[in-house]
């Protein structure tokens, strides 16, 4: 999935910072993604969404003084002003007084089994971070439980959406953090494209009939335009762009303990010989193996509709695409999304007073008011309901058209992607056997069922 901005910060922790609040800003790791910039390489084969997955390295260890792309720089001891000579000549010679200072030695434990973690192995206060690593960062003991926080009735926890609370509490046990960033794939329709082969505009009730019925009319070998575009990349983008039609399908994609892999079903079968009857029968898929390729030719009229997110709307008004934006096609009514939330982790430090500050300063950041200024200010969906009546949005989606119709599409995010430490292998083993079968290679059925042998190995070894 193309990147997202998130929300920047300055060295005192907030961008821009103006508030009323005398909290002073704990540590913050940004690992951020997208145009939320990443500390490893992505391109799409990273997440024009995301690299295989959304996995990868973290940001090294920060503190909140040194701005970076990645998140604020490691804090370095600065050089000593004296030089390796003085240094040697005060090896050489007890007599002669250096003008180096001594350099402290750190006193040692007064026990061997103290709690105190060395600066190597200390968490930051708060971390932005993938909600594929939710899971993982809960089962690690180091996350705060905050189910008594979001419990509050003023912190209004019911305002997020079921998929980014569901992300914040990956196990149903402990909740980990606060969602960071929300989104959701909707369906984009090029306006142009469908006036020139005279079909009508996709509405909300559209099926998925509808759907392949439309892309097939609006595909034309001569002018190289095709109806729709899906990633073959084998990508998590090709992944989780097979979610939703599992989803409404009634299938699942792990097994209700979440130990394996539920997708070989007649539901998944279905999804997947529906999208390999439009790209090799029909032939009305452009099947790109960049991730980034199908935006770009839907951004220039050769491609009729994508399904895509909010971090597309900015690109197609600097091309100025004439565009159209309605929710996913549905079966029986069911317009099931998918939703990638990330979160804002905070960290147990074993100090009750960087826990408390911590814990006010995300609640003070996730508030409706301070996500208007640096989330919806940037073009990402609001965190909360309750921002969607707000001046701020609204001039958003002044500027964004279709940014409203995605922020509703939220409600259709039902079910939140697993947050499991295998789903990364899980999701590659699922993206390169669909990109197989959309490029007329083996069986929908042969190839959920390979894919669920090394989907089952991941979520084995975690």
């Amino acid at each position: 999935m193309p990147p997202r901005p998130i929300p920047r910060f300055d060295h005192e922790g907030v961008l821009g910072a103006d508030t009323t609040t005398d909290v002073h800003p704990p540590t913050i790791d940004q690992t951020a993604e997208g145009p939320r910039a990443r500390c490893r390489p992505r391109g799409h084969d990273d997440d024009g969404r995301r690299l295989r997955f959304p996995g990868g390295r973290p940001c090294s260890t920060p503190t909140h003084r040194s701005p970076s792309p990645c998140g604020p720089a490691r804090a370095t001891r600065p050089r000593s002003s004296c030089s390796a000579s003085s240094r040697s000549s005060r090896r050489s010679t007890r007599t002669s007084r250096s003008t180096c200072p001594p350099v402290p030695r750190r006193p040692r434990s007064s026990s061997r089994n103290s709690r105190r973690r060395s600066p190597a192995t200390t968490p930051p206060d708060i971390s932005y971070t993938f909600g594929s690593w939710a899971s993982q960062l809960e089962r690690s003991g180091r996350t705060l439980d905050l189910r008594d926080v979001v419990s509050d009735p003023e912190v209004r926890w019911d305002e997020f959406s079921s998929a980014a609370r569901e992300t914040a509490q990956p196990t149903g046990g402990k909740v980990i953090g606060f969602p960071a960033v929300v989104d959701n794939i909707s369906l984009l329709y090029n306006t142009t494209v469908f006036d020139r082969a005279g079909v009508a505009y996709p509405t909300a009730d559209w099926t998925w009939t509808d759907f392949r019925r439309a892309a097939k009319r609006l595909t034309d070998a001569d002018s190289h335009t095709y109806g729709y575009g899906y990633s073959v990349s084998g990508s998590e983008e090709t992944t989780w762009q097979l979610w939703p039609h599992l989803w409404q399908n009634g299938g699942a994609i792990l097994s209700e303990d979440g130990e394996q892999s539920a997708f070989d079903s007649k539901a998944g079968v279905e999804a997947v010989t529906f999208l390999r009857a439009m790209a090799v029968d029909d032939r009305s898929v452009y099947l790109d193996q960049t991730d980034t390729k199908a935006a770009q030719l839907f951004a220039s009229d050769r491609i009729g509709m994508i399904t895509s997110g909010p971090w597309q709307l900015s690109a197609l008004q600097t091309a100025k695409t004439s565009y159209g934006v309605v929710q996913l096609p549905g079966t029986d009514g069911d317009h099931q999304t998918v939703s990638g939330p990330d979160l804002w982790t905070v960290f147990d430090n074993e100090d009750v007073n960087r826990a408390h500050w911590a814990t006010e300063f995300t609640r003070w950041l996730t508030s409706a008011e301070q996500d208007e200024r640096f989330n919806v200010a940037v073009g990402n969906l609001p965190l909360r309901s309750s921002e969607t009546s707000s001046a701020a949005f609204r001039k958003q989606v002044a500027a964004l058209p279709g940014l409203d119709v995605m922020q509703a599409n939220s409600a259709n995010a039902e079910q939140a992607r697993p947050t499991v430490p295998g789903y990364n292998g899980l999701s590659e083993a699922v993206g390169n056997g669909v990109a197989r079968v959309l490029q007329g290679e083996g069986t929908p059925a042969e190839t959920l069922r390979q894919a669920t042998v090394a989907a089952d190995k991941a979520l084995r070894q975690g």
